[in-house]
């Protein structure tokens, strides 16, 4: 049998959907009469539940509280720039018996299985329950997208998280430095991808910023090349029953000497990330492609050097667009998915583009910006006990829709 897997999802840190759920000893749904508070966790970096990148998450918990008087959120900043410091947190607070009722969270650490068991609500039995906000539904389940419930779906058969943000990556280019250099459009592959940094630092451009002063961009392209490279070979390592590679499937891929230097497959991985060392930009151990612009310590956002034209292109995430359009940026840049490794680039390409592990999220002009790398996110409830009046809420922002080009 044929295995498709994403391997080495480390994550990276985006703005997560959070649902609002009373882990209490009542069994209602919040109309019981009996008071409720419930303790959520915002979204990394995003503030106050009154900042402006909250305001649409402020805006529907007003609503679900006005629909149960006797429930109150008290939403707490998250000023955790990275999931294994906020799982680190989570899993003292439990210990001490103080943990919040709601946590941000990422599917990768969860299914992986960091998270000590015990901790986390299985949310399963609520789901193939009839959503009661939504009329005629029989089972909440159904609503979500086929593709994306495994990665709700924990190896022993849990859900203990509930995905409500698809995060897309791609390169955010300059127009203007694509055309000074003869650029046409976005590369097809990743030798032609090669070629136009050529083509670039030929015209007098720098090419490309590897922002690796935090996870984004190595985890990024860890996972784009490994799966590409080591599909043929993954079933001598995948042992657990994940959608993502666990820390069980690592340790048997490096006993096996699969993960390996040893391997040419493994060590070609960061051959071809070592032939992009021309054309980067030095000093990448300064930014990090998830902090946001507003950042004024190190790791810092990468994004002023694209608007400055000091490089012609970053690997970026969705969360770019509104940020570079209110940098006054917007229709100055471009975007494309990331271009397969084929066999033009290295005899150990395995024709796998990664576009087929995931589905399409739209087109974008000429072509569509894929999930290649894709990064759910979403609220976890660490309470035993309780049966959680659930209502999902909707990502800051939603319903706005702009139309860029790539």
């Amino acid at each position: 049998m044929k295995i498709t897997r994403k391997i080495f999802a480390l994550p990276a840190i985006t703005a997560a959907v959070l649902v609002a759920a009373a882990c209490s000893g009542s069994s209602g749904s919040g109309n019981s009469g009996s008071s409720v508070q419930i303790r959520a966790i915002l979204p990394p970096n995003t503030g106050p539940i009154s900042s402006p990148q909250n305001a649409s998450l402020q805006k529907f918990t007003q609503e679900y509280e006005s629909k149960h008087p006797n429930v109150s959120v008290e939403w707490q900043p998250n000023p955790t720039s990275a999931i294994v410091t906020a799982n680190a947190t989570l899993v003292s607070q439990a210990s001490g018996g103080d943990a919040p009722d709601i946590v941000w969270q990422q599917y990768n650490p969860l299914l992986s299985g960091s998270i000590p068991a015990g901790i986390l609500q299985n949310l399963k039995p609520y789901l193939e329950k009839p959503n009661p906000y939504v009329s005629g539904n029989t089972k909440w389940l159904d609503l979500f997208t086929k593709s994306t419930i495994p990665y709700m779906t924990s190896p022993n058969g849990q859900m203990q998280i509930l995905l409500g943000s698809n995060v897309e990556t791609a390169f955010f280019y300059s127009k203007s430095a694509f055309s000074k250099a003869g650029i046409s459009g976005p590369p097809a592959t990743w030798a032609d991808l090669m070629s136009d940094m050529a083509k670039l630092k030929q015209s007098g451009t720098t090419p490309f910023m590897f922002a690796d002063g935090g996870v984004c961009n190595p985890s990024w392209y860890e996972r784009l090349a490994s799966t590409s490279l080591l599909t043929p070979e993954l079933s001598k390592f995948v042992v657990d029953k994940s959608q993502v590679t666990s820390g069980l499937d690592a340790a048997v891929g490096i006993t096996r000497n699969i993960i390996s230097m040893n391997n040419p497959r493994y060590a070609e991985v960061w051959k071809l990330l070592a032939a992009m060392e021309p054309y980067t930009l030095k000093g990448g151990s300064s930014y990090d492609a998830c902090s946001t612009p507003s950042t004024v310590s190190p790791p810092l956002s990468p994004q002023s050097l694209l608007v400055q034209g000091k490089v012609a292109m970053l690997w970026g995430g969705s969360w770019f667009i509104p940020q570079l359009d209110s940098a006054g940026y917007s229709g100055k840049y471009g975007l494309f998915a990331e271009p397969p490794i084929t066999k033009a680039t290295t005899p150990y390409a395995t024709g796998v583009d990664t576009k087929h592990l995931l589905q399409n999220l739209k087109s974008r002009g000429e072509r569509p910006l894929r999930r290649l790398i894709g990064n759910l996110n979403g609220a976890a409830t660490p309470c035993s006990s309780g049966t959680p009046g659930v209502r999902r809420l909707p990502p800051a922002g939603a319903g706005a829709k702009k139309k860029h080009d790539t």
